[in-house]
């Protein structure tokens, strides 16, 4: 009778023990495997910009679009003009994906014998479904290629992007930039702005002491510190006003070093030769 009692709780025992691991193994697959290129925290705000250097927007590389993926918000720069349908391409692929974007692009004036780009700007579907493209008024005109403002409204709270390509050397385009961060801020109170893109503000094209001298430079924080480009040239920026820039944190992504197994440098080089920027922010 004991033997028989002991061999019932041992069974028991067991079946306990297994239930637990099958419960163990099934609460396993359902979560999410973290990757190198999540946020750290779900409640903040990844906003990205990339200079994509005239690739076409499709992103079909799997690695590429994990990446994409991770941003809420990321703006393309550098999108060729030529490419109509890129925006009905990129949401029908991320669609397919499973992380469905809205985008945004605009519609560029450009002077003659100059890069024919275009600013492509995109949003999670499931955060925001009104993004709505402002048109800076170049009335001198000034730049080759104006930058746009797209503004979205996001839980309640209303979030200015500005994507900007600077050509390379170029002193008055940086300068000229001063209007575009006046109007920003005149026309939209709110803190939540950010500035970013290729500034080209590496030494190689700008000094220091001519950087020092623009109003938004001094004004503004510019949160990327690292190199940018797969040269270790460091011409991509974000900025914002000193507050807001205190709740975000900035990452470069150099993805054939995060994924070296699925993408080498030069295949990243046959995208773009830009890597990707971002900041992460709790936006209050």
């Amino acid at each position: 009778m004991l033997a028989k009692s002991n061999r019932y709780r041992l069974s028991k025992g067991m079946m306990v023990r297994l239930i637990l691991f099958f419960l163990f193994i099934i609460h396993c697959s359902l979560l999410k495997i973290k990757t190198p290129i999540d946020k750290i925290n779900s409640e903040s705000y990844r906003i990205c910009f990339w200079n994509i250097n005239q690739s076409k927007l499709k992103m079909n590389s799997p690695i590429l679009f994990s990446f994409i993926s991770s941003c809420d918000i990321i703006s393309f720069l550098e999108v060729n003009k030529s490419e109509v349908n890129s925006v009905h391409v990129f949401e029908t692929l991320s669609e397919k994906k499973g992380e469905p974007y809205i985008c945004m692009e605009n519609s560029p004036k450009q002077k003659e014998n100059f890069i024919q780009e275009k600013y492509i700007t995109c949003v999670k579907s499931e955060i925001s479904s009104d993004i709505e493209r402002i048109e800076f008024e170049d009335i001198n005109p000034s730049f080759t290629n104006a930058p746009p403002l797209f503004l979205l409204n996001i839980y309640e709270k209303k979030i200015l992007v500005v994507p900007f390509h600077a050509r390379p050397g170029n002193k008055k385009d940086l300068l000229d930039f001063n209007s575009v961060v006046d109007f920003s801020y005149k026309n939209f109170s709110d803190r939540r702005i950010f500035f970013g893109g290729d500034f080209n503000t590496d030494s190689v094209y700008q000094k220091i002491e001519f950087l020092l001298t623009i109003p938004f430079y001094l004004i503004l924080e510019e949160m990327v510190s690292q190199p940018t480009t797969l040269s270790n040239q460091k011409n991509d920026v974000i900025f914002s006003d000193p507050r807001t820039a205190k709740n975000c944190k900035a990452d470069v992504w150099r993805l054939h070093d995060i994924f070296p197994d699925k993408m080498n440098k030069d295949e990243l080089g046959k995208i773009s030769d830009h890597l990707p920027v971002s900041v992460d922010c709790f936006l209050k």
